[in-house]
């Protein structure tokens, strides 16, 4: 079973910046987002949910949100 987690732009706790579904029945460690880069330009309307290298136990499908 997945679970869904939204992403969240620090210096904005109410702007959702993506989704991503997690398996977390097949993690055998902590789970190491260190390298997760979320990012929102709300005057150029773009959004940024990056890792160089995403772990095995996330889902290659994002889903990311355009802000307003």
């Amino acid at each position: 079973m997945a679970d869904w987690i939204l992403a969240k732009f620090k210096h904005s706790p109410s702007t959702p910046v993506g989704l991503f579904k997690v398996h977390f029945e097949k993690a055998t460690e902590d789970i190491d987002l260190t390298q997760m880069k979320v990012e929102v330009d709300s005057k150029k309307k773009k959004s940024l949910l990056y890792m160089p290298k995403w772990p095995g136990v996330i889902e290659r499908e994002k889903v990311l949100f355009i802000p307003k």
